[in-house]
């Protein structure tokens, strides 16, 4: 089973495999915390499933958040 959770906005996602290839999908709260991971994850796999440590995070003071995989200006992904 895996978890995500976002306290500050109640948002609560569990996946729990049934089988091999079958799993059930649970949300609570006012975001859909997976359907906010999936593009990351399916960009993941696109990209040969790079190692968590080729992975970057810019913050500017703003407050933006943005995703990069080897460097900041090569391949990106804004956060929400």
């Amino acid at each position: 089973m895996h978890c995500l959770d976002e306290p500050s906005t109640e948002s609560r996602t569990r996946l729990s495999f049934l089988e091999v290839r079958a799993a059930r999908l649970d949300h609570g709260g006012p975001r859909n915390l997976w359907a906010e991971r999936e593009p990351y994850l399916s960009a993941r796999a696109l990209h040969g499933r790079p190692h968590h440590t080729r992975f970057g995070l810019t913050i500017t003071r703003d407050g933006s958040h943005t995703l990069w995989l080897e460097a900041p200006q090569k391949v990106s992904w804004p956060l929400p």
